[in-house]
């Protein structure tokens, strides 16, 4: 099972499914509410990500202010486009808990 070497930024849906960065690896976690860890994303541009947070249409948002690409992964497929501000983006299905963000 995967665990955080050095945990940095977390984010948690409304569904109890918590997010996690992982600073050392350069990966994200997703930590379900049953306690299962999976990874759910590891790329060596994911430098630092912190202050995470999930939207209101359920994307997970990683500010990674080293790089300067918003890497979108929806449905099992990876699409790419650079964009300026140097965040990276997931659309993950999951919605922000009721007090997050809102």
């Amino acid at each position: 099972m995967p665990s955080p070497r050095r945990p940095g930024a977390t984010a948690i849906a409304a569904d109890g499914t918590l997010f996690v960065s992982d600073t050392d690896t350069q990966r994200i976690l997703r930590i379900a509410p049953d306690g299962t860890v999976s990874s759910l994303i590891e790329d060596p541009r994911l430098l630092r990500v912190d202050a995470m947070w999930i939207d209101a249409t359920g994307r997970l948002w990683m500010p990674a202010a080293q790089i300067n690409r918003l890497a979108l992964f929806q449905g099992g497929t990876s699409r790419a486009r650079a964009i300026p501000g140097g965040s990276l983006h997931l659309a993950g299905g999951r919605r922000a808990a009721p007090n997050d963000h809102r």
